[in-house]
């Protein structure tokens, strides 16, 4: 294994001790890196040759600090970039890794949504999905298993029933949007790097989807508010369903798909 790579992208949302507080603090950024670093050196204590790309994928995806990153790992920073939480996943990644993530809006987790609180649900071919399950599937697409992912409880009752392969590590368990009761950060960073290393050394060889793909993808997001609907019909190719918050695009390919819904988180505004 001397030449895997391994990808992670990092949330804060689900890293260990952090509740909500202001992201920009010392205190939060630290959380965010203390959980990601203790991946990386699972990774390292499997396959010390390893490469180790992070992409920092939390709000303007510049919360990690660089200085406090494992010295083996490479930092994606900043945005936007083309494919969101999964830019910088390639054809030469061999595993990917989840780090600080959360669920979806309506599932009763920490702190739940899809990129922002302008979108009420996504949906591919029916199916309500998350921020989880569009980079698993785009990773997927481009042949890359998901082998570890950590956040909150309800996350891991997600991944567990869509993604039963991939390892987890919960981190809290959500007593409410913005409250949960959290592990002592020193015991969950030893099991991340614990089960980071044991999915470096035996790691899944199928890129299994969390939800089916079939061509051509109907992507629907439902917005919280029909005016940001407005907005998005604006666009080429987007047409509103009959309810009057909800978009529909149909996508060729899963790459395409998930640009689709990038592009509509930035809806923001009722300027027309």
């Amino acid at each position: 294994m001397s030449d895997l790579s391994v990808f992670v992208s990092a949330d804060i949302e689900g890293v260990s001790g952090w509740l909500g507080d202001d992201e920009s603090t010392p205190a939060a950024r630290s959380a965010m890196v203390d959980d990601v670093n203790a991946a990386i050196r699972g990774v390292l204590e499997a396959a010390p040759d390893a490469s180790v790309l992070v992409a920092d994928s939390h709000g303007d995806k510049r919360t990690i600090p660089p200085d406090e990153l494992h010295e083996r790992a490479s930092l994606l920073r900043g945005g936007p970039r083309p494919f969101g939480m999964v830019d910088g996943a390639t054809a030469e990644t061999d595993l990917a890794f989840l780090v600080g993530y959360h669920d979806r809006p309506g599932t009763g987790g920490f702190l739940e949504h899809t990129f922002t609180g302008s979108i009420a649900d996504v949906r591919l071919n029916g199916r309500s999905v998350g921020e989880f399950e569009l980079n698993a599937v785009l990773l997927a697409a481009r042949s890359i298993p998901v082998g570890f992912v950590t956040g909150d409880d309800r996350l891991g009752e997600t991944v567990a029933d869509r993604l039963p392969s991939a390892a987890y590590v919960t981190t809290k368990t959500g007593r409410g949007w913005s409250s949960a009761v959290c592990r002592h950060p020193d015991a969950v960073r030893e099991e991340i790097r614990e089960t980071a290393a044991a999915v470096t050394a035996d790691p899944p060889t199928d890129p299994s989807t969390p939800v089916p793909v079939e061509l051509p993808l109907t992507v629907e997001v439902e917005y919280a508010r029909a005016s940001y609907a407005d907005i998005a019909t604006l666009w080429p190719g987007v047409e509103r369903d009959e309810d009057a918050r909800t978009v529909v695009h149909e996508a060729a390919d899963v790459p395409t798909a998930y640009q689709f819904v990038r592009a509509t988180t930035k809806v923001r505004t009722d300027d027309a």
